[in-house]
């Protein structure tokens, strides 16, 4: 009777107990390591250290290049998507993707040549995070302008976003996050 009731134990506790997910190795991308993720539908686009940008749409097991327009051997930092536009924040400025990543190109003019190192979207806002401060487009990346109201002597090196609600987190190279 113990030997039965310390299995009937262990069998519901096992059966209880949460599963947890395990981790997998994709395919790729090959041409360097990724430095960013961003999905757009059901495709899952990587930035590469050296590559540009690849893409896969069946859950990573193949890659296919979607770098066509970017600088060769460029940096690709950081991955946003807005609605069907994608930018991505490289070692040389912002490019923006109309056509899903099929071509890149530049986007807009008032960030200096520079490393983009974090890009986020933010209602009718994109953000560019460089080692020159913080960049904002309201009009979908056509004109870029620097906006470092309040970050005072922090307003060079905006390395990341994230947004909880309607508040956006900026953090800086200086260990300082601001709000």
């Amino acid at each position: 009777m113990t030997i039965r009731y310390a299995v009937l134990t262990l069998s519901l506790c096992t059966l209880s107990a949460p599963l947890l997910a395990q981790w997998s190795q994709t395919t790729g991308p090959e041409g360097g390591f990724p430095m960013s993720f961003a999905s757009l539908g059901t495709t899952i686009f990587a930035g590469s250290f050296a590559g540009g940008v690849f893409r896969s749409s069946d859950n990573g097991d193949q890659w296919v290049w979607s770098g066509s327009g970017l600088p060769n051997g460029t940096q690709v930092r950081s991955l946003a998507v807005d609605g069907a536009v994608m930018y991505a924040g490289l070692s040389s400025r912002v490019y923006k993707s109309t056509n899903g990543g099929d071509t890149w190109s530049l986007s807009g003019s008032g960030i200096p040549n520079t490393t983009v190192s974090a890009v986020f979207v933010f209602n009718a806002s994109i953000f560019a995070g460089t080692g020159f401060g913080l960049y904002r487009s309201t009009n979908a990346g056509n004109i870029w302008e620097l906006d470092t109201a309040g970050l005072g002597d922090n307003a060079f090196g905006v390395f990341s976003f994230a947004a909880i609600g309607s508040t956006i987190f900026a953090g800086t190279s200086s260990g300082v996050v601001y709000r």
